[in-house]
């Protein structure tokens, strides 16, 4: 290799170094999402279900901007919800946010409401059938007196029939690094390759000259 290549190859070099450096300097501190899981199981009290138990899942990110349409101290969207009811599997295609006064019907995805007081209700669901011959869940955040879970002709609330619900925490932190630390990671292994070649040049330049 002549020195005018090699000064070119250096400049190469060297411009692929700082690019790298610049991702990895940009990488400074990555954003995390928290997935919060919930199991949980309804047992039928009324109706034609009565004393059978069905069971679901949902998550939310506890990392994401609550809600704050004020019903709780804590409100965020769904992320996944999975519920085997009456034979039929439900997931959050199927369902949307319960409350008329703050929620476009069909449009505003379900949420859930923790840290209630226990004075005031309960942590829930906030979430209802598409169909309106379907189920909801959230009448109990407003008074701990009220059903947690309600079936059948939710649209008109004639022949409505109940359930109590039991939440249980799975996971309460997974944290998931956002794409752009994998920018961080391409940055190294760019650094580590030019370095490596560099170093390869400069060798066999030394044993031409030789």
């Amino acid at each position: 290799m002549n020195m005018k290549h090699y000064h070119h190859f250096q400049t190469t070099i060297a411009a692929s170094t700082t690019l790298a450096l610049g991702f990895l300097l940009t990488e400074a501190n990555p954003v995390q999402a928290s997935i919060i899981t919930y199991d949980f199981t309804v047992d039928i009290t009324s109706g034609d279900l009565i004393g059978q138990s069905f069971t679901g899942s949902f998550s939310y990110d506890n990392e994401s901007t609550p809600v704050g349409f004020g019903y709780g101290s804590e409100e965020f969207f769904l992320t996944e919800f999975e519920f085997d009811f009456d034979g039929v599997e439900y997931t959050l295609d199927d369902v949307t946010c319960q409350f008329t006064d703050v929620c476009i019907p069909g449009i505003t995805p379900p949420f859930w409401v923790g840290g209630v007081f226990p004075q005031w209700g309960k942590d829930s669901l906030a979430l209802r059938t598409k169909d309106a011959f379907g189920f909801e869940f959230g009448a109990s955040i407003f008074l701990a007196s009220q059903s947690e879970f309600e079936y059948r002709n939710i649209g008109s609330g004639v022949g409505v029939f109940e359930g109590d619900v039991t939440y249980s925490l799975v996971s309460d932190s997974t944290s998931v690094p956002e794409p752009t630390s994998t920018l961080g990671l391409l940055a190294l292994g760019t650094l580590g390759t030019g370095s490596s070649l560099l170093r390869r040049r400069k060798q066999n330049t030394f044993h031409e000259g030789k």
